[in-house]
């Protein structure tokens, strides 16, 4: 037994010590990798408390932007509409000058002649010009629907303008289309 006991007993002792440094280095490693996971911990809240300050930084730019951007359209869509406004008053006193004159040709004109007459169909002309031209280059800031109804007057005036100067001419003409356009006119 003594062969057994010098045999088991530091077999035991060895065994007890290396459970004991077993325990002791599993104690030491899940305090250094309970202190690595602090650590994370810690890192991790870091980068989540930067991270929402970026988002809050980001946040207030867009805001900025987004608050820029508005006023800008705002401006725009203002600066827009008060154009829109002065188009068309511009565009009614224009229509209304040429109406006047196309209508005293048509109506009154064609019985007259002389330097009144001469004078009227100047104005006359020159007024759907002024029309024309300044239609044509602000019809951006109408509706398709207006654009369509002052290029169809606009056509009306010029026909019977064109019907006018035909009047004008002492050739025998048919005058049955130059009383439609001037019973369109008269509509308008």
């Amino acid at each position: 037994m003594d062969i057994l006991g010098s045999i088991f007993t530091p077999a035991l002792v060895a065994g007890i010590v290396a459970w004991f440094i077993q325990k002791v280095a599993e104690i030491q490693l899940n305090a250094q990798l309970e202190s690595h996971k602090n650590g994370l911990q810690v890192q991790l809240e870091l980068h989540k408390a930067e991270l929402a300050k970026e988002v809050k930084i980001a946040e207030l730019n867009l805001d900025h932007r987004l608050n820029r951007l508005s006023f800008e359209h705002q401006t725009r869509f203002s600066s827009f509409h008060q154009k829109r406004r002065e188009v068309i008053g511009d565009i009614y006193g224009l229509l209304a000058d040429a109406r006047h004159y196309i209508h005293f040709l048509v109506a009154v004109g064609w019985m007259g002649s002389g330097e009144d007459s001469k004078t009227h169909e100047q104005k006359a002309k020159e007024s759907i010009e002024a029309f024309f031209d300044y239609f044509r280059k602000n019809r951006i800031y109408l509706d398709e629907e207006t654009c369509q109804q002052l290029d169809s007057l606009l056509g009306i005036m010029s026909k019977a303008f064109a019907y006018f100067e035909i009047g004008q001419d002492t050739r025998p003409h048919d005058f049955r289309e130059a009383k439609k356009t001037l019973d369109l006119l008269q509509k308008w």
